[in-house]
């Protein structure tokens, strides 16, 4: 029995230690939080700052706190 051809492309982009490369669309990451730090923007000196998109482009933002549905929202997903 042959391995079908998109397996045998996945298996050609795992390395070593079982993990599918950022070239064979993987992330490169073996947990949950490097991938996801593989995936988003940097998050250097982005501290505090919320995740955010345009419909096509994640980005970090300073939360705007003075919005009232902001700071509700905020406070649901923070426990507050």
């Amino acid at each position: 029995m042959s391995i079908p051809r998109n397996l045998s492309k996945i298996a050609d982009n795992v390395d070593s230690s079982g993990v599918l490369t950022v070239t064979g669309g993987g992330t490169g990451a073996t947990t949950a939080t490097t991938g996801f730090n593989a995936l988003a923007p940097s998050q250097t000196s982005n501290s505090g700052k919320l995740l955010t998109t345009d419909g096509t482009n994640a980005s970090w933002t300073t939360p705007n706190y003075a919005s009232t549905g902001k700071a509700i929202a905020m406070a649901i997903v923070f426990g507050g």
